[in-house]
């Protein structure tokens, strides 16, 4: 209950004035330029924490996400305004919404912190990149 409480927050904090949008989708992204994160920030122990309480529960079937293991890569893209911010993100669907909220909640966070930067590459200002996580 926590993960969707933590993905509704996540969400409702992507409806605000500058339109944020976090959503979840599936698509050929490998014509999408890559971002590169910046590598300033962490995802800090709390995130590796909610992951391996989503592989306790078991209530998902995802690769990589087990009781003893999170060892996890989820694609997502980002499309930025003219102005550089963040306009939407969309998640990578793994068939887990508990895990596309977490996953989520951390791109959208990072993103606000300006750990992604649009590089000018693509006039659409698409990005892709992913997220990985590995912890026993």
């Amino acid at each position: 209950m926590k993960h969707l409480l933590f993905g509704a927050a996540a969400m409702m904090m992507a409806s605000s004035a500058q339109a944020q949008v976090v959503q979840v989708g599936q698509g050929d992204w490998s014509s999408v330029p890559a971002i590169h994160a910046r590598g300033q920030i962490r995802l800090g122990d709390t995130m590796l924490a909610r992951l391996h309480e989503l592989g306790a529960q078991q209530v998902c079937n995802v690769p990589g996400l087990s009781r003893r293991l999170v060892d996890l890569t989820v694609p997502f893209v980002i499309r930025f305004t003219p102005q550089g911010d963040v306009e939407q993100i969309v998640v990578r669907n793994t068939g887990c919404p508990q895990l596309e909220s977490i996953v989520g909640g951390a791109v959208l966070q990072m993103a606000r912190a300006g750990e992604y930067r649009p590089t000018g590459e693509n006039q659409e200002r698409w990005y892709r990149s992913e997220l990985s996580f590995v912890s026993r």
